[in-house]
């Protein structure tokens, strides 16, 4: 099984973001009509958990059905097991969870340090310090896999064609 290089894997991580971005956006404007039939706090809670159920189903299915999202096809890589056997549900469940405890506190960090960089710098430097962690270990892994897969017992691979290669 081949595996594909940390510049794949970084443009495919850009295309992934711009198209769960438009998935959340279409998500919210169906969460909008309940806005007004809720208590604003509980209508922000709500819409909160709503869209992370979404990004659950829309990767779990994708990551279960096939191994691969838009942005996986796209860059013609795929996910499996780490012994190259089709994702089972505990593995996905387990790299979605890591995957939100790593890129959420990043992409939050991003934004308050946008409006507030005085405050926000040291906090900045530790998240690109441990986002820097992740994909680094991608260049000194055996395997050439970043950290996230590693601790999820997952790994993404090269495909040609639509199917895994050989």
């Amino acid at each position: 099984m081949q595996v594909p290089g940390v510049l794949p894997r970084l443009l495919a991580l850009v295309y992934e973001a711009v198209l769960v971005a438009a998935l959340l956006m279409v998500a919210g404007f169906v969460f909008q009509p309940l806005h007004g039939l809720l208590p604003p706090q509980m209508a922000r809670v709500m819409q909160s958990l709503f869209l992370l159920l979404v990004l659950a189903l829309y990767f779990g299915w994708c990551w279960l059905r096939s191994g691969q999202t838009l942005a996986l096809k796209t860059w013609r890589m795929r996910l499996v097991a780490a012994d190259g056997r089709p994702l089972a549900l505990r593995a996905a469940a387990l790299r979605f969870v890591m995957g939100l405890l790593l890129y959420l506190p990043l992409l939050a960090t991003c934004v308050w340090g946008f409006y507030q960089r005085q405050q926000a710098w040291p906090y900045l430097l530790l998240m690109s310090l441990l986002w820097g962690l992740h994909w680094g270990w991608a260049l000194f892994d055996a395997e050439r896999q970043l950290l996230l897969d590693r601790l999820a017992g997952t790994r993404l691979i090269k495909t040609s064609g639509g199917q895994a290669a050989p």
